[in-house]
């Protein structure tokens, strides 16, 4: 019988006096402080609090460091363009696209494939195919019975490198795709010939896109510091609001100190983000870039471009290898050969690039076969009056072959 009373009582002392008695002591604390700043003059409401929180997450979200680019458009949407401080300028919609893309990637999936596209042209393309890409890859041997989750990271006006520093920024996260695809070719081209013609060298990306991390023409570790801190910021603020509104926000011992971090943080975003912008401003007030001269002549400005895309394709694939990752090269056809659907009016830089772009960059190609490179040349697989839908379910298939073979 004593054995039975002592049990009872140590189960009484274990789960219910103390955690009774603590949470009493956690209650007379949060009176007490509530109690402290009422005589202080400054009494905590749950309903001020929520109002304020709400707002702070507002001016967080609206992350008011768009760039200039995206003036007209809705502040929030996905066209809305950012800098960021790895990857350039970037919309906001493939931000979130790769915020997602990370969350999956790091859950464990033997039995999901995960297949990331990149490039610029890409974007003109692939839509109207997804669901017959998805259907083509489940239907490899590598790929047999598995979910196939479509990333799309291509975006209009991409060039490389930038695709390289897409994968090299994932893969930094910690996550790695299945399977990249890269469309790419026209832009390599038409961008970089755009470029010497406004007297900047051909292997730069267009240039709003580059132009928000550089000063005089060359990379500038002072604006991207300020960029860091903008979206480290940001992001600490997004994690103590996501908590605040979880239920955080009725504890007044938490939730006091918890807002007026997040204002603190809103005031550090803010001056970095001036300081960012004042910058920039002044980069783009200097009339000659400090970057190395372009190249004279179409020849030259067609070979600049081409090995800047060889040699960019050719680290993607290596990246690509290192991390076990499959990798298809495709080079879009363009000029003479372009998609049906791309109804751009040839500017100087096409008419420069047309004649010879085509053989420069299927001449630099042959480095990426004998780097191991799996590489299509879509103007071989597209007749030339193929509709963009019949243009992107033969790419489909060829891709889809390549990868089953063995």
């Amino acid at each position: 019988m004593s054995d039975t009373t002592s049990n009872g009582r140590r189960f009484f002392e274990r789960w219910l006096f103390w955690p009774g008695a603590l949470l009493l002591v956690l209650v007379g604390l949060e009176l007490g402080y509530r109690v402290q700043r009422i005589l202080g003059g400054k009494p905590y409401l749950d309903r001020q609090a929520k109002s304020r929180v709400a707002l702070l997450d507002q001016e967080n979200a609206r992350i008011i460091h768009a760039h200039e680019e995206s003036a007209g458009r809705v502040t929030g949407a996905d066209d809305e363009l950012l800098p960021h401080p790895y990857l350039g300028l970037v919309a906001r919609g493939t931000l979130r696209t790769l915020e997602r893309a990370v969350d999956a990637m790091r859950e464990p999936g033997e039995t999901r494939v995960d297949v990331v596209l990149v490039g610029g042209g890409a974007t003109r393309i692939f839509p109207v195919a997804r669901e017959s890409l998805i259907d083509a890859l489940s239907k490899t041997p590598a790929f047999a019975d598995r979910k196939i989750v479509l990333w799309n990271f291509a975006e209009e006006s991409t060039k490389a490198p930038q695709q390289l520093e897409l994968l090299l920024y994932l893969t930094a996260l910690g996550v790695a795709p299945d399977l990249v695809i890269d469309i790419a070719g026209r832009n390599e081209i038409m961008i970089g010939c755009a470029n010497a013609l406004a007297d900047t060298h051909p292997v730069y990306p267009v240039r709003k896109k580059w132009e928000p991390l550089v000063f005089g023409g060359g990379t500038d570790r002072i604006s991207i510091d300020f960029l860091v801190k903008t979206w480290t910021a940001g992001l600490e603020i997004d994690e103590i609001i996501r908590h605040l509104n979880a239920g955080g926000i009725h504890c007044a011992l938490w939730a006091s100190g918890a807002i007026e971090r997040v204002e603190t943080l809103a005031i550090d975003r803010d001056l970095a983000l001036n300081s960012y912008r004042r910058r920039s401003e002044a980069s783009r007030r200097q009339i000659v870039l400090r970057g190395p001269s372009p190249p004279v002549g179409p020849k030259l400005t067609l070979n600049a471009s081409a090995t800047a895309w060889y040699q960019a394709t050719r680290d993607l694939g290596a990246v690509c290898a290192a991390r076990h990752i499959r990798f298809v090269s495709v080079l879009e056809p363009f000029g003479e050969n372009a998609v049906p659907g791309a109804e751009d009016e040839p500017d100087e830089s096409e008419k420069i690039g047309l004649p010879h772009a085509r053989r420069v960059l299927v001449t630099a190609a042959s480095g990426l076969v004998a780097a191991g490179v799996t590489w299509i040349d879509a103007a071989t697989v597209v007749p030339e009056k193929a509709t963009p839908k019949e243009a992107a379910l033969l790419l489909v298939a060829e891709i889809a072959r390549r990868l089953g073979a063995p």
